[in-house]
């Protein structure tokens, strides 16, 4: 990153930390035009989508940043828990099996293995 976007970065995670998401999500729309690419800002960005309540902008952030980064855990967990507070079980697994076909991830075992599976 420049030198000026280390700065807005920063910036970025002072709003997030003391509560000023629609400051964050500025920052974060700058960033995101600067670096289109980087699934990691549009992640961001869904996440606080997702805690203003529009979980289908959300959504369409999220399945944005899994094609820009397919291999980060963190991007790919958000989105599989979104999908099942969406209620698309099935989308969500799907996702899962995505990830953990190309990667290794103790992280998603833990949340898979504490996901209880209705009784038949």
């Amino acid at each position: 990153m420049k030198s000026i976007d280390k700065f807005k970065y920063k910036r970025l995670q002072w709003y997030v930390r003391n509560g000023q998401p629609d400051k964050a999500v500025v920052l974060l729309e700058e960033l995101a035009a600067s670096y289109p690419y980087r699934g990691d800002f549009l992640a961001m960005l869904a996440k606080l989508e997702w805690d203003a309540g529009d979980l289908e902008g959300a959504e369409r952030r999220f399945a944005k940043a899994v094609r820009f980064s397919p291999n980060s855990e963190r991007i790919s967990i958000g989105f599989f828990h979104l999908l099942l507070r969406l209620g698309r079980e099935g989308e969500a697994f799907d996702e899962a099996r995505r990830f953990l076909s190309r990667n290794c991830s103790d992280e998603y075992m833990r949340v898979l293995s504490a996901i209880k599976k209705p009784e038949a």
